[in-house]
């Protein structure tokens, strides 16, 4: 791994450029903390955004409230896949770097090695040890959020490695990056429109295998188990009751980034910001009867499939 490289952030890309994967550094400067719903929050406020974004780096975190005395609590690392979706927009706008936890999507990957930007890994379960190295926090924007607010930190010798390099090369085995899976669910109002074929296609024609695929007809205390993150949202009982109106097929793809691309080939939530092209922005008429659900992150990924299927129900070479 070598000696440790001490580095000033924000970091200038002649900064990074010599870095290698794995060589180990020590931050010391501005990070910016933003997790799922404050990456989201972003891309829906484009163009304006609660800071300058070019040339910084956001590190993947919730920080726990602080004691009395400290700057922040418990800041330890997330799963870095969650944010996958949003990160290529990022870096494209000036983002130059990220900090978290695990593999990234090979879209991600591209895009770092496009805009010459940098993937830091640091240690997860030592989110008290790493909050010892954060001298000051300021809450920025989306209080609202909670511990998922951004805010921007001041550090001092903040361990990270270099997990992906600004020419896209990877500490991360090809291999944990490629086995990609994600679920998808033809809803009822698909299957009932006899669209079950057509979506499928859109899928296996950009490369996505479907390596398991049944029919199922849940209850409604069945899709409520499902899509219990979602209980105390105003639309939960209704989408409930939609949901087991009738049977819908579940099936699981695998593939080089196919959570990112498979959300981008389904589209928005919304059909009617849905871009023409899109599953959605073909076939869907509402918010609710939107023909397909997708996966968002790996960490959902893996708990939606194991909801659905057992391991040797998913066909592999």
């Amino acid at each position: 791994m070598g000696e440790e490289i001490e580095l000033i952030s924000p970091p200038s890309k002649e900064d990074i450029s010599h870095l290698k994967p794995g060589d180990k550094v020590l931050l010391s400067g501005t990070l910016y903390t933003a997790r799922d719903k404050a990456h989201k929050r972003m891309i829906e406020d484009l163009p304006d955004l609660p800071f300058p974004l070019q040339g910084q780096i956001i590190y993947y975190t919730g920080p726990t409230p602080p004691r009395p005395g400290f700057p922040i609590g418990s800041c330890g690392p997330t799963t870095s896949s969650r944010l996958d979706i949003y990160t290529p927009k990022l870096l494209s706008l000036g983002l130059l770097g990220t900090i978290g936890k695990g593999p990234r999507s090979l879209p991600v990957i591209e895009s770092i090695r496009r805009y010459s930007g940098i993937y830091f890994v640091t240690t997860g379960g030592v989110g008290a040890l790493l909050a010892k190295k954060v001298k000051s926090s300021e809450l920025i924007a989306y209080e609202e959020l909670g511990c998922e607010a951004i805010f921007r930190l001041e550090v001092e010798d903040f361990p990270v490695w270099v997990g992906i390099d600004c020419r896209g090369n990877s500490m991360i085995s090809k291999k944990e990056m490629e086995l990609e899976r994600t679920l998808v669910i033809i809803k009822p109002d698909a299957v009932a429109a006899r669209l079950i074929g057509e979506v499928i296609k859109r899928f296996e024609e950009r490369d996505l295998e479907v390596i398991a695929l049944k029919m199922v007809n849940l209850t409604k205390e069945e899709w409520g188990r499902f899509y219990q993150v979602h209980q105390d949202k105003p639309f939960y009982y209704d989408f409930i009751e939609f949901m087991s109106s009738g049977p819908s097929i579940v099936m699981v793809l695998q593939g080089e980034g196919v959570i990112m691309e498979a959300r981008r080939l389904i589209g928005e939530t919304d059909p009617k910001l849905a871009r023409l092209g899109t599953i959605r922005g073909d076939y869907a008429t509402d918010t609710r009867h939107n023909i397909v659900h997708g996966s968002d992150s790996r960490t959902t990924a893996e708990a939606e499939i194991s909801f659905f299927f057992k391991e040797n129900e998913l066909w592999s070479h």
